[in-house]
């Protein structure tokens, strides 16, 4: 009893803080405005003067779309992986169960990209 506790711990334990970090995303801090402000400060970091003057401005909008649509698939497949390792629980053998998650998972994500 105690060991099947502590097995399902193990493998929750990734998954609840996963979700913890999504959540943490969704918010503010996660927002359009954020994103664009970061990755201003790495161009900015890695190339001096890279936004200036305005002209890429588009240029820096899609980027900015890019990064935030392979965040979201990345997010989604990272869950999906815990999902299944929460479900197999130590199992060499995908489950069905496993497999409805992926299909599930993976239909998240690709809705939420569009």
């Amino acid at each position: 009893m105690r060991r099947a506790v502590l097995r399902i711990l193990i493998y929750a334990a990734p998954l609840l803080l996963w979700l913890g970090i999504a959540a943490l995303l969704a918010t503010e801090l996660g927002s359009y405005q954020q994103s664009w402000i970061l990755l201003h400060k790495l161009f900015d970091w890695i190339e001096p003067g890279f936004y200036y003057p305005d002209p890429q401005i588009v240029s820096m909008y899609q980027i900015t779309q890019m990064v935030r649509k392979i965040a979201h698939v990345v997010v989604y497949g990272v869950l999906t992986l815990l999902v299944i390792r929460l479900c197999q629980s130590g199992q060499p053998k995908l489950r069905p169960l496993s497999l409805v998650m992926v299909r599930e998972h993976a239909t998240c994500a690709w809705s939420s990209s569009y």
